[in-house]
């Protein structure tokens, strides 16, 4: 099997170390990396992140019609970008909206087949919608994009045990 090649965002942006904090130093990528990776900056995952955020809280302080609003205008703003719809599974997984969560996924992955968050997004998704073989595939390929996934392993292991694995 043909092993899937990750591409840390980091390596776009600059490195974080643990007694510098974040290196701005620029590394090259190979012409392999995904397009993506070679446009954003660091001031515009700056900015995503702080919407990200803004969107969280929201959510998290029981305004969810305000933050599914400011989701759907950042969905609408960026399609460039795998994050605002690997936000909007999360919360349509978190909100039990477990189809919606999937197209979200979905959507990531048709543009970005190595995002290893958007199967593990699909694969909550299956979970919830009661699916665990179907979810159990996902769990690997999450896996399988990203060698160190806890959240992934465990969700594995929860849904071998319905299947009988």
């Amino acid at each position: 099997m043909a092993r899937r090649t990750f591409w840390p965002v980091f390596a776009a942006v600059g490195i974080f170390t643990l007694q510098g904090g974040f290196s701005e130093e620029k590394k090259a990528l190979p012409k392999s990396a995904p397009a993506f990776l070679q446009l954003p900056h660091v001031e515009q995952q700056d900015q995503q992140a702080d919407r990200r955020s803004a969107i969280l809280r929201l959510w998290q302080d029981g305004k969810k019609k305000d933050a599914f609003k400011q989701l759907n205008r950042w969905l609408d703003e960026n399609k460039k970008s795998p994050a605002p719809s690997l936000l909007a599974s999360q919360l349509y997984s978190e909100e039990k909206e477990f189809k919606k969560a999937l197209a979200m996924a979905n959507r990531v992955l048709k543009n970005w087949p190595e995002d290893a968050d958007a199967y593990y997004w699909k694969a909550k998704a299956y979970e919830g919608l009661n699916k665990p073989v179907e979810a159990a595939n996902e769990y690997q390929a999450a896996l399988r994009a990203r060698d160190e996934f806890p959240q992934a392993e465990e969700g594995l292991k929860r849904v071998q045990v319905l299947i009988g694995k």
